[in-house]
């Protein structure tokens, strides 16, 4: 039925998480006989050509949207806008250009607002279908409606009903007919949790994000976890550099691992740390845990995120607040986030979306 479909496959280019929810996007579409083809920039792209280095891969440049070091993030992010709208319609030229000459029959993007087209449908992954913001929120909202409508398809990447992960960013009265929910989308979905690496007192920390953040809270990490004089590993979510891990009394550094090698670190740690990013919290419930978790300062998504499971299955704490050795002790009495094993949500809208095609 699908054999010959061509799907292009291209997540957003900040951090790393849009990229590693696509990998079970991918997976499924080459369980039901279709041919993936991947877009995307940087780390992103690195992370995929990892995941599946004999699929056909292509740059596609992404959105380059900094981060403030200090000040206000919102803003920092508005003086940003009009590249943004440029970025995004320069991506859906490339895209019209792209469906001819490689040969596409459909679109699947992951939170890049300019991959609709014209000529083949178009499917919008986001779990942002009502985008948070301090100010202007109402103007956001009708924006992003006319973004989504563009895509003959929205698929938010959880459940539908109220025990949910996404709250009130991916659920409320949609602002397109075409909405479906697809469960949440992990790369460590059904991963043992038994392996030779466990070691029941590591901490694993895992760093992501854009920059300068990302590094501002590597650094944090990495002088607190050797204070703590206890095993852990710290992963910096540098996709492109040295794999080679360094060791500092017991603490472990490595720029980046693989999915599989990742989610077996995952799985076996008593203790994870990280930020509270959407990706990070549908690994979290693949993997039934539980995590400390720190916000991109100013990030209005993460921060509501963080707040939302607050106390119930994570302990949420500003960067400029973090202690460690304090905030760990907040875990013991949470909950683990609901468990999934299987994508099989996604495979039902791929497998109906592909026949349609």
């Amino acid at each position: 039925m699908s054999q010959s479909k061509r799907i292009l496959v291209a997540p957003l280019d900040w951090g790393l998480g849009h990229a590693t929810r696509c990998i079970p996007v991918v997976e499924a579409l080459l369980k039901l006989g279709a041919t993936p083809v991947v877009a995307a920039d940087e780390g992103p792209l690195q992370v995929l050509r990892e995941a599946f280095p004999t699929l056909e891969h292509h740059r596609l440049p992404g959105y380059r949207i900094s981060y403030p070091k200090s000040g206000n993030m919102s803003w920092h992010l508005l003086w940003q806008v009009p590249g943004l709208l440029k970025s995004i319609e320069q991506e859906h030229d490339t895209l019209e250009s792209w469906v001819g000459h490689l040969d596409l029959d459909g679109v699947i993007s992951d939170n890049r607002y300019g991959l609709w087209s014209n000529q083949v449908p178009s499917v919008l992954i986001t779990h942002q279908v009502f985008i948070r913001a301090p100010f202007l929120q109402k103007q956001l909202h009708k924006k992003t409606a006319e973004f989504l409508n563009a895509f003959s398809q929205v698929w938010v990447p959880d459940w539908p009903e109220t025990d949910n992960l996404s709250g009130a960013l991916g659920h409320g009265i949609p602002p397109v007919e075409a909405l479906h929910f697809i469960g949440p989308l992990s790369r460590f979905a059904g991963i043992s949790t038994n392996g030779s690496n466990k070691v029941s007192n590591e901490i694993v920390a895992v760093v992501s994000g854009p920059e300068p953040q990302r590094s501002l809270l590597e650094q944090l990490l990495e002088e607190q976890l050797q204070a703590l004089q206890r095993p852990a590993t710290l992963v910096c979510g540098r996709a492109l550099e040295d794999r080679e891990a360094t060791a500092t009394g017991l603490l472990t550094k490595v720029a980046h691992l693989p999915a599989a090698a990742l989610g077996q670190k995952m799985a076996a740690a008593s203790i994870i740390v990280g930020r509270p990013g959407y990706s990070t919290l549908m690994d979290l419930a693949a993997l039934g845990k539980t995590a400390l978790v720190i916000p991109t300062p100013g990030q209005t998504e993460q921060e509501y995120l963080g707040k939302l499971h607050h106390g119930k299955h994570w302990h949420c704490v500003a960067q400029k607040a973090l202690d460690l050795e304090s905030d760990l002790k907040q875990l013991s009495a949470l909950k683990p986030f609901r468990k999934y094993s299987d994508h099989g949500a996604l495979e039902d809208r791929l497998r109906t979306w592909l026949a349609e095609l």
